[in-house]
């Protein structure tokens, strides 16, 4: 299964507990909290992204 549609940036979550994953599906972007049990990725949840995430996942895209 593949979930993202090209770049995907990874962060620590401003919580300090999963992190979260930036990208997008279908030319919409999503924010993801997830976990890694040994080399399974599991999904905590999913949303649309918020405007700041945008902004953050673009910069990273464009600039790394």
């Amino acid at each position: 299964m593949v979930l993202w549609d090209g770049f995907v940036y990874e962060v620590a979550s401003h919580l300090g507990e999963e992190p979260l994953a930036f990208g997008e599906i279908d030319g919409k972007h999503w924010t993801v909290v997830f976990t890694l049990r040994g080399e399974v990725f599991r999904l905590i949840s999913a949303r649309r992204s918020r405007k700041k995430e945008i902004e953050v996942y673009e910069n990273q895209k464009n600039h790394g």
